[in-house]
């Protein structure tokens, strides 16, 4: 049975996570709910093969405790919990090696695929925990005969050149050197994520996100912003449009792609939850 320790508070979002985890009889869960500056003693007692880290609200001292941990444990999986905004400000401030995210609000059926990826276990063995309509083969992105389509936005030729090289042999790659060419490539085809580089000449990175937000055609396409902007005024405005991520250039492949699958899981989540909201007109 794998071992799992939460770490992080009492909160109900967090209780909720170890309440599932324990009731499901399929891995072994302990809670502990102060900081982690104390939790090296009893990851050396318990030897988890996943740490699960409440980052909301996270105090700067945390970020280099969980550097050390990663350094003592090579072998600890570990994910950061949190809200989209939470993740953000994480990525920001964590100079570790990549780590990904167990997204709050938690949704059974993505949380759960969320960890049986990071302990590497198939989540069919353990997808039985799920209510009837959940238990269908998880599949994280689109079809597995079709690479999903990503947009690259960026007036840099370097920067498109370089993304694209990352990211061709798991996606289709669209490219605009500026916010009104992204436009023409989305009317020829609506990509599935959108890179947008935050500050351009003419239509900026934030100007290009309102504009997709007004349009019910473009209104769900994820957005993450990868820029080398990283100032605190800059951010706020950034993070306050509700991006799917936002990443400092330069960006390491993996978490590059760790970021990109989130984001697309979170949507496909979103729009089956749409699809089945009932119906009601009124007569």
């Amino acid at each position: 049975m794998n071992q799992i320790l939460i770490c992080g508070g009492n909160r109900p979002s967090v209780m909720e996570v170890v309440d599932f985890l324990r009731e499901s009889g399929k891995f072994g869960v302990q809670h502990f709910s102060h900081g982690l500056d104390m939790v090296a003693g009893i990851i050396s007692a318990m030897h988890p093969e996943l740490l699960i880290v409440n980052i909301t609200d996270m105090m700067d001292s945390a970020y280099t405790t969980l550097m050390k941990i990663q350094a003592d444990e090579p072998m600890l999986k570990i994910l950061a919990m949190g809200s989209a905004i939470d993740y953000n400000t994480f990525n920001n401030k964590f100079f570790g090696n990549t780590v990904n995210q167990l997204p709050l609000p938690f949704q059974k059926k993505e949380g759960l695929a969320v960890i049986t990826r990071a302990l590497g276990i198939p989540f069919s063995e353990v997808s039985d925990i799920l209510p009837v309509e959940g238990n269908a083969v998880f599949s994280s992105m689109g079809s597995a005969n079709s690479k999903p389509t990503v947009l690259l936005v960026d007036d840099n030729a370097m920067t498109l050149r370089s993304m694209k090289g990352l990211l061709e042999d798991d996606f289709q790659v669209m490219i605009a050197n500026s916010g009104k060419k992204a436009f023409i490539m989305i009317e020829k085809q609506i990509p599935d994520i959108i890179l947008l580089d935050y500050e351009m000449p003419e239509m900026d990175g934030r100007e290009v996100l309102q504009k997709l937000r007004l349009d019910v055609n473009t209104i769900s396409i994820p957005v993450i912003f990868l820029t080398g902007v990283n100032d605190r005024e800059h951010i706020s405005a950034a993070l306050a449009l509700r991006p799917s991520g936002y990443l400092l250039k330069p960006v390491a492949k993996a978490k590059l792609l760790s970021t990109i699958d989130q984001a697309l899981e979170q949507s496909r989540l979103m729009a089956e939850a749409s699809s089945e909201l009932p119906m009601d007109f009124p007569f």
